[in-house]
């Protein structure tokens, strides 16, 4: 049985999915489809959505495993989402979706270099980009995964990418990694 972490976490994760995908987008969020296709148990993200659904942050219609964001629910995710010292130039808090989606794709990129150069970096460059590695995915299961922490592990890591891989590294992996940590304000 997860714990109650665990269950805040993926209620969050549901509740930001469902915002994603309808706000500005489609009115209905196949929840079922996206439970499978991010290899989530079905049980589990239906509940979610009950529990979602029983404090009025999401409508569910009779038939299908759909789901609708409510008003309610569009605001707690903006609140949630709200810039962190106010001001027009702040960036937001958390991460959203889709940032958490590209972050896979760039993680999967530098593991995947790692594992074919690790042993042509000096050692101490290579426990840096592990380090680094291991901070984003301390942040990728927290239920709040922070920007800024994500953020400065990127540019961190886009230097050392930069400066002690020099050519190995292919050039759409580095400039991902740079453009990540630029769109998290780094």
């Amino acid at each position: 049985m997860p714990s109650i972490e665990e269950l805040d976490a993926l209620r969050d994760r549901v509740l930001r999915a469902l915002y994603d995908s309808t706000v500005g987008g489609s009115r209905f969020f196949e929840f079922d489809k996206w439970a499978s296709e991010e290899d989530l148990d079905g049980p589990q993200v239906r509940e979610a959505v009950e529990w979602l659904r029983d404090r009025g942050l999401a409508k569910t219609p009779v038939t299908g495993p759909l789901a609708q964001l409510t008003p309610e629910g569009q605001d707690r995710v903006e609140d949630s989402q709200r810039s962190v010292g106010g001001g027009s130039g702040a960036v937001l808090a958390e991460l959203t979706i889709q940032e958490f989606r590209k972050l896979e794709v760039v993680l999967s990129d530098v593991r995947r270099f790692l594992e074919e150069h690790g042993d042509e970096l000096e050692r101490d460059d290579l426990q840096d980009l592990k380090a680094q590695i291991e901070t984003i995915e301390a942040q990728q299961r927290s239920p709040r995964p922070r920007r800024g922490v994500i953020g400065a592990a990127m540019f961190v890591m886009a230097f050392v990418l930069k400066a002690a891989a020099g050519g190995l590294v292919e050039a759409g992996t580095l400039e991902a990694v740079q453009a990540l940590s630029s769109a998290l304000g780094f």
